[in-house]
């Protein structure tokens, strides 16, 4: 993947993944190299980490980011806090947790705070219903108000690690709330057409209610790492039940041919646009974080041989002669398959591998 990458340089070069510009594609693509050096114990990316343009202002890894940077979209800036941590992760295990910086889990905790103000206010008409969950974008944006899955449940997640570094019970009341609330208004039951156990993207107003679209995996893999962190955080075993539901619920609706699949990936579809090609990586990155979260062998047993698919048939099936990676993991239609010159599809492949290999080398050396 470093071939997309341009190392910051003051005569101009960007140090970025210089073919997107969208903070979002930008910072998790990061998070996954930073993930890769985790796993693997290979930190020869450390300096593209730690002077990446967009992740920290003008490369300068002194200046993090601010939750004026994502104007007023809340996911963007928690997929920034999901890196900044994972940051944090990889400098304590390497020992140099105050080498660059001190401060940022404050700039992820800044961020967190600012995606969760206006939760109980009413927007557009919304009723105390919609209370306990959190808005996709701040309140001075133009778009129409809306309570989404992926912000909530990245809020979930956050909220749970700032509780678990501080040990301050109100990050876990806001996530249990926070949960509450996706669990009863965005999971599809079981009387559900929309492929229960999954999450849809999101609800409508106004009263919350689960607006029964798309069920993108992207949206699942996130509500498992949640999860997970809630079961560390509490000890209560009902919360890895419930991710486990969701498991089984994507190899019962969201496979082709056994491998991992959006509804756009299949044929006579509308085919996935710039965003939707990178959903499944997200996924597999977050099902990787949920177990080692949990730590059961018994559970790693029951879906070690689908995750080690994943990349085998992204392999086989996805990536051309020149490394470009398609959307289509789960087999070859030339008149769909989109190899767009892009980090966002190509680490959603480094993730598929990461999550399988979890420290062993027979597929990293291939990314």
């Amino acid at each position: 993947m470093s071939h997309f990458y341009q190392p910051y340089s003051t005569s101009g070069a960007c140090g970025c993944f210089y073919t997107t510009s969208q903070l979002r594609y930008e910072v998790t693509a990061l998070e996954g190299v930073v993930n890769y050096m985790l796993v693997t114990g290979d930190n020869q990316y450390k300096s593209n980490v730690l002077s990446h343009r967009y992740a920290f202002t003008s490369g300068n890894v002194s200046k993090l980011l601010t939750p004026a940077t994502f104007v007023n979209s809340h996911d963007d800036g928690l997929w920034t806090t999901f890196l900044y941590f994972k940051i944090d992760e990889w400098l304590i295990k390497t020992k140099k947790s105050n080498l660059y910086f001190d401060s940022v889990k404050d700039a992820g905790v800044a961020i967190l705070d600012w995606a969760g103000i206006g939760r109980t206010e009413s927007r557009n008409g919304s009723t105390a219903a919609c209370n306990g969950g959190v808005w996709w974008e701040a309140s001075a944006s133009k778009n129409l108000p809306y309570k989404n899955a992926v912000t909530n449940e990245q809020f979930i997640a956050m909220s749970t690690m700032v509780y678990l570094k501080t040990g301050n019970r109100t990050y876990l009341d806001n996530a249990i709330t926070a949960w509450n609330f996706l669990r009863d208004h965005m999971r599809c039951p079981s009387s559900s057409t929309n492929q229960p156990g999954l999450y849809s993207d999101g609800t409508k107003l106004p009263d919350c209610i689960n607006n029964e679209d798309q069920t993108w995996t992207y949206n699942q893999g996130v509500v498992l790492h949640a999860l997970g962190l809630l079961y560390k955080a509490t000890g209560n075993h009902t919360y890895v039940d419930e991710a486990l539901v969701t498991v089984d619920s994507i190899i019962a609706y969201k496979l082709k041919n056994g491998v991992l699949a959006e509804s756009c990936d299949l044929p006579d579809t509308t085919p996935c646009n710039a965003d939707q090609v990178g959903f499944k990586g997200p996924f597999m990155r977050h099902l990787q974080y949920f177990l080692e979260l949990v730590n059961d062998p018994t559970v790693n047993a029951k879906y070690s041989d689908w995750i080690g698919l994943q990349p085998r048939a992204m392999n086989q099936h996805a990536r051309r002669a020149d490394g470009m990676v398609s959307q289509l993991w789960w087999g070859t239609d030339n008149d769909r398959a989109i190899y767009p010159p892009s980090v966002n599809a190509f680490s959603s492949g480094i993730d598929a591998v990461l999550a399988s290999v979890k420290g062993k080398t027979s597929l990293v050396d291939n990314v």
